[in-house]
């Protein structure tokens, strides 16, 4: 059966009602997860729900019909040790508040970030949590509203409405780099991915003015997406007598990645190129050498998150902007101890 919206092309639960043959009150039902409407009825409107690419505008209206004690939370990448170690985190803080976390993954798509975000809407989530796939999505600019608290982490919205915690990813690159250069490295090399995200974006900044600070070169190998980095282009950059003597990760996707490609170079550490990353992981201290790195306080990146998002149920808030300092942690990657 081909399914017909209603005017101007949006679909509305009288339609949805129409289609499923059922009246519009047990929609209604449907839609707010109400008792008394079998789960065969409820399975066949939400198929038609989707069919009709039917999407309420629960924002705008405020739908709550009873507290629900559960917050969404929506990261790219579930697998990442950073992304894991902060939802542990947050989970911790809502079970210290008796609320379970529903977590869903985007896949790095903003298109993606939009479909599960409105799933969790549809949920009667008490507020949001998001590690936006793209902040600079439309989308999540237009998401605040007093009726359901958000707060972003890691990567802040534009959206100076929409509160964020996130650390201090200029400094704290910078600092990195500046430690390169104070071993007499002229030639630095920065590798990541993804340069329009807020966080890649300042750690390039810090890059930046460190190396212009020293009167060096900029070097930069920067790909479209997180694995892209290729062993070729590397290669142009360490070949030569005007080869980088030394590497400056972004985060800890392209570390592992760097050190696959310096692996097939035959490269060592600190004795071809020197190495700083940007994220600790758990292996950085037991990889030989053991890697230098700026280390983010991840485990309370997700605490002051969930803490936000708690208090602006209780009192809501705008421009509220947290940062989370970083640290240096000197190891032998980088040449010290070598």
């Amino acid at each position: 059966m081909h399914l017909h919206n209603g005017r101007n092309g949006k679909a509305t639960l009288v339609d949805v009602a129409k289609y499923a043959g059922v009246s519009l009150k047990t929609a209604s039902r449907v839609l707010n997860n109400e008792p008394d409407v079998s789960d065969v009825t409820a399975e066949r409107v939400r198929a038609v729900m989707d069919r009709l690419g039917y999407h309420p505008n629960l924002l705008a209206r405020g739908l709550k019909t009873r507290a629900s004690s559960i917050i969404g939370m929506i990261v790219p990448d579930i697998s990442d040790p950073f992304t894991a170690a902060a939802i542990h985190a947050v989970m911790q803080v809502a079970r210290e508040r008796n609320y379970t976390v529903v977590l869903t993954c985007s896949d790095g798509s903003p298109q993606t970030e939009q479909a599960q975000i409105e799933i969790l809407l549809r949920r009667q989530i008490e507020g949001l949590i998001v590690m936006p796939a793209d902040q600079r999505s439309a989308y999540l600019a237009n998401l605040h509203t007093h009726n359901l608290p958000i707060v972003a982490f890691d990567q802040p919205i534009p959206n100076k409405e929409i509160p964020a915690v996130a650390v201090t990813n200029r400094d704290g690159a910078r600092l990195a780099v500046e430690h390169l250069l104070g071993h007499g490295y002229k030639r630095i090399l920065a590798v990541g991915a993804k340069a329009h995200l807020h966080t890649i974006s300042r750690r390039l900044l810090g890059y930046r003015e460190a190396i212009d600070h020293a009167g060096c070169a900029r070097m930069e190998l920067i790909a479209g997406a997180e694995h892209a980095i290729d062993g070729p282009a590397l290669h142009r950059f360490l070949s030569g007598k005007h080869g980088a003597e030394a590497i400056f990760t972004l985060n800890s996707v392209a570390t592992v990645r760097l050190l696959h490609l310096l692996g097939e170079e035959n490269l060592q550490i600190p004795k071809h190129v020197a190495l700083a990353c940007f994220d600790d992981f758990d292996l950085a201290s037991a990889f030989s050498p053991s890697l230098t790195v700026v280390k983010q306080p991840v485990a309370l990146l997700g605490r002051r998150s969930a803490e936000l998002l708690f208090d602006q149920k209780e009192n809501p808030r705008t421009s509220v902007r947290i940062k989370l300092p970083t640290e240096l942690i000197i190891r032998n990657s980088c040449g010290c101890g070598s």
